[in-house]
């Protein structure tokens, strides 16, 4: 169990090389197969080795077919290969499963929404978002779906509530700053993105002095 917790977090970390090396000891203790196929399975789709992928997360299905993550993980795998419909299938399912798990409701939607199938991504996430109302990037998916669909201020509110959740967040104030600039709400885009600009040209005076 705690070699399975250690890959975990080297995974994590992005650490890959220590997550499999901990992973080729826990296979030949035969500590826990199904957390560890799980896990082999996360490592091969972040090391792009999909068909790998593909043959752990079987391994990881005989012992827990209905697992809510194998469906998951199976619908990552989907998704790198292109087959949307098949990944669709398996983050809906995923959802069915474990309902309060909001990585499966994301993925879920931007599946629909990479199907363009807008008007049933916003309609799945607008009837999610209050059960996950601290989760920022959901807000921002939010938002972006009522872009897209041209829904002026539910993007706007949803980018708001983004920013004020993770002010912290360069990504994501960098998506929801874009939506304000979108919405036309300039002057409060400005106060969104002035502190990142700020910061990235004092990271780049700092390099420059250290050069």
């Amino acid at each position: 169990g705690v070699k399975l917790q250690i890959a975990e977090q080297h995974l994590k970390a992005g650490r890959l090389p220590e997550a499999e090396k901990v992973l080729e000891q826990a296979q030949a203790m035969k500590i826990d197969g199904a957390k560890t196929f799980l896990l082999l399975t996360k490592l091969r789709i972040e090391q792009g080795r999909l068909s790998e992928a593909r043959e752990t997360i079987e391994q990881a299905t005989s012992f827990m077919p209905t697992d809510p993550e194998v469906f998951y993980l199976s619908g990552a795998i989907e998704e790198r290969y292109g087959n949307m419909d098949e990944a669709l299938s398996q983050y809906t399912t995923a959802t069915s499963n474990a309902p309060e798990c909001v990585d499966y409701v994301m993925a879920q939607g931007e599946a629909l929404v990479s199907l363009g199938r807008l008007i049933d991504a916003l309609e799945l996430i607008e009837s999610r978002v209050a059960d996950f109302d601290g989760h920022a990037p959901i807000h921002v998916l939010a938002a972006k779906v009522n872009l897209m669909l041209g829904l002026r201020s539910p993007a706007v509110e949803h980018a708001r509530q983004a920013v004020g959740l993770s002010p912290d967040d360069v990504t994501l104030i960098a998506d929801a700053g874009w939506i304000l600039v979108w919405a036309d709400e300039c002057r409060e885009a400005i106060g969104v993105l002035e502190p990142l600009v700020s910061e990235a040209s004092t990271s780049k005076t700092t390099e420059a002095g250290e050069i």
